[in-house]
């Protein structure tokens, strides 16, 4: 293994808690997790999905999505319903309360990202999301 290998998942941990410092007070304001957000995101993107997809495409582990999704649930922010097709699925997706709260945590990371843009480059950062997209395919 070399050492370029062996660094690269610490680089890719330093390079998150970087990226995510931009955004994390924003969330604490609205008293979002950033994984409450992560899942506010894909839900908007998906619209409608099942609990294993959400996981997936969220990045966030079942027995973590599942207390989030009470959370959510209970804060009428998601509505849960069983598939109708599959009574052991639930489709989830965003309430027009998440819908509003999805938009407000929009409008206030425009400033944080354009700061994150101008702070390393638009162009470096478009060229690090396009590297990325390829590394996890």
């Amino acid at each position: 293994m070399t050492e370029q290998t062996e660094t690269l998942p610490i680089l890719l941990l330093k390079a998150r808690e970087k990226a995510i410092g931009y955004v994390r007070p924003v969330l604490s304001d609205l008293d979002l997790t950033e994984q409450q957000w992560r899942v506010l995101r894909t839900l908007h993107e998906l619209e409608t999905t099942t609990t294993h997809t959400l996981a997936e495409k969220s990045c966030i582990l079942g027995p973590s999505l599942s207390r989030i999704l009470t959370k959510l649930d209970t804060d009428g922010i998601i509505i849960r319903k069983p598939s109708p097709t599959d009574n052991r699925v639930v489709n989830i997706k965003l309430s027009s309360k998440g819908k509003r709260l999805h938009q407000q945590v929009l409008k206030k990371l425009q400033r944080p990202y354009s700061q994150f843009n101008e702070d390393y480059g638009k162009a470096k950062v478009e060229k690090l999301n396009t590297l990325l997209r390829q590394f996890v395919g």
